[in-house]
């Protein structure tokens, strides 16, 4: 409890004290609000320091201005160092500013407008801050001003980090403008909130028209389907995840492009936004496209140029194959050739010599003879298939000598010979001995054939051979229709192979032969066939191809 005692003496005359009177007040509850006072004007200081703000009390009539400890210490002053004016203040605002502050003052106290304002102060050491100042201005009845008061708060580090922010943002723009990239965001929706110069300039639209609208806008069901599939996998620690698309330009070329989109999530874990970096690919995927191309097109030529090595190692080897057996066969048929002539000439003998008329020694004759004819067959047809020797072509009217072969040949009985030629006057170049072989041995094939049909089954009349001559495609033509039994088809895919025969005698190169030499003379032979209708082989030449293997 707090008391004030007061009190009065009184003396006589000679200055002796006499009495003294006196009060006792209780000043508890003055105490108790000096004391809440000083606690609040601390706690005001301590609240102003933290905030780094301070209060002014500016009397326009008296021009005192008082501050606050905290004003002295934002303006690097010790507190009460002076006594401050409105002139002192001034002076330690930055001189650039100073005016501003004038003007701001000014418009306050004769234009009623809101003081608040930022500027610059300079430190006595030279160091320049940033402050924030509002006040309020009292006026008397006549609209004088009296009293104006306020606050000053340090803002420089505020200020230093928008300036920062700003030249971070405007850098973070800048770098954003210059991708070539198109980048974008847009929210779950599809609503663009960001796009940058290299995406307006794609869809030739400014930003103001893209901002708002619906990035989906346009894509095809199954891109959509596609993106919403990518957007589910994304995840906070995995939210990357890449986008192909394509699509036609207003030119009509295919567009590709490729996406990187990044989910953006909020506090709670939801998508906020995707973050959609773009960039075109279609000069790589047409880049991909021709090096496939190109890769299939190489394998090709290699695959070709494989064949065609194997195809030379092929016919090297056949080459080498065939000089080695037409040196044994030119061996085997010199050393055959030689008891044949003594069988032929035996038979020949014992047909003088013996009685003719008993039939069985007849047959048994003539099959010797037969078969001597058989053999000698066999023999040529190896020396055939054979003989590399060079060609010797001649120019020849092939009508005249097609028609004078034709007439040496003997045609078995029930087989007649039809023919038909196109090319008077064409002169054709060919080896007449080898051209004559592939034209025999067709013939001949053609004879057999129907003539086993005829032995096989009831005669049926006559069996026509047709044979004629025609210019066709660029080419000449030798063709020989029968009306035989055609070819099995079984039988059919192994006619050119060398020993393989369907008869009972023979060896098997007759058509092997004909496409050895037509392909030596640059041609070549051709097969057609029905089973039951009858076969046509076709020889045909180039009139104007090199001929293979002339001799020098």
């Amino acid at each position: 409890i707090w008391v004030r005692a007061r009190g009065q003496a009184t003396w006589d005359d000679d200055g002796t004290p006499l009495r003294m009177a006196g009060s006792i007040s209780d000043i508890t509850e003055q105490k108790r609000a000096q004391a809440a006072l000083r606690d609040s004007e601390a706690g005001l200081a301590n609240a102003q320091r933290i905030a780094n703000l301070g209060n002014w009390d500016w009397n326009i009539v008296t021009g005192e201005l008082r501050w606050s400890d905290q004003i002295y210490r934002i303006f690097g002053l010790k507190p009460q160092q002076f006594g401050a004016t409105y002139e002192a203040f001034l002076q330690s605002v930055h001189p650039d500013d100073r005016e501003m502050v004038k003007v701001a003052v000014s418009r306050a106290l004769d234009e009623r407008e809101p003081y608040a304002i930022d500027h610059r102060i300079v430190l006595p050491d030279g160091e320049e801050r940033i402050v924030h100042e509002q006040g309020e201005v009292t006026f008397d009845a006549s609209g004088k001003p009296l009293r104006m008061t306020g606050t000053v708060q340090d803002i420089t580090k505020r200020k230093r980090a928008e300036v920062e922010l700003r030249q971070s943002e405007a850098r973070y723009h800048a770098v954003v403008e210059d991708q070539p990239e198109m980048i974008s965001r847009h929210r779950p929706d599809g609503t663009r909130t960001f796009v940058n110069g290299a995406y307006c300039r794609f869809h030739g639209k400014s930003a103001e028209e893209l901002i708002g609208q619906s990035a989906y806008e346009g894509m095809e069901p199954a891109d959509l389907e596609r993106l919403h599939t990518l957007y589910a996998g994304l995840t906070p620690e995995d939210p990357v995840g890449e986008f192909e698309v394509s699509f036609t330009g207003p030119d009509g070329d295919e567009i590709w492009q490729r996406w990187t989109k990044r989910a953006i999530y909020d506090a709670s874990g939801q998508v906020s936004e995707y973050q959609a970096v773009g960039r075109d690919i279609t000069e790589q995927k047409r880049a991909e496209a021709a090096i496939r191309q190109l890769n299939e097109t190489l394998e090709r030529r290699v695959e070709e140029r494989t064949s065609e090595l194997r195809a030379a190692q092929g016919e090297l080897l056949r080459q080498e194959r065939l000089a080695t057996l037409g040196r044994l066969t030119a061996t085997v048929s010199h050393e055959l050739r030689n008891p044949l002539g003594v069988i032929r000439t035996s038979a020949y003998t014992l047909r003088a010599d013996l009685n003719l008329e008993t039939p069985r020694a007849v047959r048994s004759l003539e099959r010797v003879e037969r078969s001597v004819v058989r053999c000698d067959r066999i023999i040529e047809e190896l020396l055939d298939f054979t003989r590399i020797s060079g060609l010797e072509p001649e120019p020849t009217a092939l009508d005249v000598w097609l028609d004078g072969v034709l007439e040496e040949q003997v045609l078995p009985e029930g087989i007649v010979l039809y023919r038909d030629f196109d090319l008077p006057g064409s002169t054709v170049a060919f080896d007449h001995d080898r051209f004559r072989r592939a034209v025999i041995n067709v013939f001949e094939n053609a004879c057999q054939t129907m003539l086993a049909e005829r032995e096989s089954g009831p005669a049926n009349g006559e069996h026509a051979l047709t044979v004629r001559t025609q210019a066709r495609a660029g080419r000449v033509e030798v063709v020989f229709e029968d009306q035989g039994p055609g070819i099995p088809e079984e039988v059919y895919g192994r006619i050119y192979e060398p020993l393989f025969s369907t008869k009972g005698f023979g060896v098997g190169l007759g058509l092997p032969v004909v496409k050895q030499i037509m392909e030596q003379h640059g041609g070549g032979v051709e097969v057609e066939t029905e089973e039951g209708h009858g076969t046509t082989v076709r020889l045909w030449l180039d009139p104007k191809a090199n001929l293979k293997g002339v001799a020098a």
